[in-house]
Protein backbone atom coordinates (compact mmCIF):
# COMPACT_ATOMS: atom_id res chain seq x y z
CA UNK A 1 0.00 0.00 0.00
CA UNK A 2 1.56 3.15 -0.64
CA UNK A 3 0.84 6.36 1.02
CA UNK A 4 -0.82 9.70 -0.47
CA UNK A 5 1.71 12.73 -0.92
CA UNK A 6 0.75 15.60 1.58
CA UNK A 7 2.80 18.38 -0.12
CA UNK A 8 2.85 18.63 -4.12
CA UNK A 9 5.77 20.98 -5.28
CA UNK A 10 3.96 21.44 -8.52
CA UNK A 11 1.22 23.21 -6.91
CA UNK A 12 2.89 26.18 -6.21
CA UNK A 13 3.45 29.49 -7.88
CA UNK A 14 6.86 30.19 -9.94
CA UNK A 15 7.79 32.23 -7.52
CA UNK A 16 7.03 30.47 -4.32
CA UNK A 17 8.94 27.54 -6.06
CA UNK A 18 11.79 29.53 -6.13
CA UNK A 19 11.98 30.95 -2.64
CA UNK A 20 11.72 27.56 -1.86
CA UNK A 21 14.41 26.34 -3.85
CA UNK A 22 16.69 29.12 -1.95
CA UNK A 23 15.58 28.36 1.31
CA UNK A 24 16.42 24.64 0.70
CA UNK A 25 19.89 25.56 -0.58
CA UNK A 26 20.81 28.24 1.83
CA UNK A 27 19.30 25.57 4.69
CA UNK A 28 21.86 22.66 3.50
CA UNK A 29 24.65 25.64 2.96
CA UNK A 30 24.13 25.85 6.82
CA UNK A 31 24.98 22.51 7.35
CA UNK A 32 21.94 20.67 7.34
CA UNK A 33 21.60 16.97 5.48
CA UNK A 34 19.83 17.55 2.31
CA UNK A 35 17.45 14.20 3.34
CA UNK A 36 16.45 16.29 6.17
CA UNK A 37 15.97 19.39 4.37
CA UNK A 38 14.08 17.47 1.35
CA UNK A 39 12.16 15.20 4.68
CA UNK A 40 11.04 18.99 6.06
CA UNK A 41 9.58 20.46 3.18
CA UNK A 42 7.87 17.23 1.67
CA UNK A 43 10.12 16.91 -0.82
CA UNK A 44 12.69 13.59 -2.21
CA UNK A 45 16.41 14.32 -1.34
CA UNK A 46 16.59 13.78 -5.00
CA UNK A 47 15.59 17.36 -5.92
CA UNK A 48 17.02 18.91 -3.16
CA UNK A 49 20.53 17.58 -4.52
CA UNK A 50 19.27 18.58 -8.53
CA UNK A 51 18.64 21.94 -6.74
CA UNK A 52 22.15 22.14 -4.88
CA UNK A 53 23.62 21.09 -8.27
CA UNK A 54 22.72 23.34 -10.22
CA UNK A 55 23.56 25.90 -7.48
CA UNK A 56 26.99 24.47 -7.43
CA UNK A 57 27.24 25.08 -11.65
CA UNK A 58 25.18 28.64 -11.96
CA UNK A 59 25.16 30.36 -8.77
CA UNK A 60 22.09 32.10 -7.20
CA UNK A 61 20.57 32.83 -10.51
CA UNK A 62 20.12 29.11 -11.32
CA UNK A 63 17.60 28.99 -8.83
CA UNK A 64 15.41 31.25 -10.44
CA UNK A 65 12.14 30.52 -11.63
CA UNK A 66 12.23 30.12 -16.06
CA UNK A 67 9.48 31.92 -17.79
CA UNK A 68 6.71 29.13 -18.94
CA UNK A 69 7.42 28.65 -22.81
CA UNK A 70 5.48 28.11 -25.11
CA UNK A 71 4.39 30.26 -29.15
CA UNK A 72 3.57 33.34 -28.70
CA UNK A 73 -0.18 34.45 -29.35
CA UNK A 74 -0.84 35.54 -33.08
CA UNK A 75 -3.41 37.23 -32.62
CA UNK A 76 -3.08 41.47 -31.18
CA UNK A 77 -4.97 42.46 -28.15
CA UNK A 78 -8.28 44.20 -30.36
CA UNK A 79 -8.66 40.81 -32.22
CA UNK A 80 -8.92 38.81 -28.69
CA UNK A 81 -11.05 41.79 -26.95
CA UNK A 82 -13.41 41.20 -30.62
CA UNK A 83 -13.39 37.27 -29.77
CA UNK A 84 -14.28 37.89 -26.78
Amino acid sequence: MRCKKTFDAQTLSHQALEQVRRSAVQRVEADESPEFVGAGLGLNRRIIYRWLGAYNTGGADALKAKPISGAPSKLTAAKMARLA
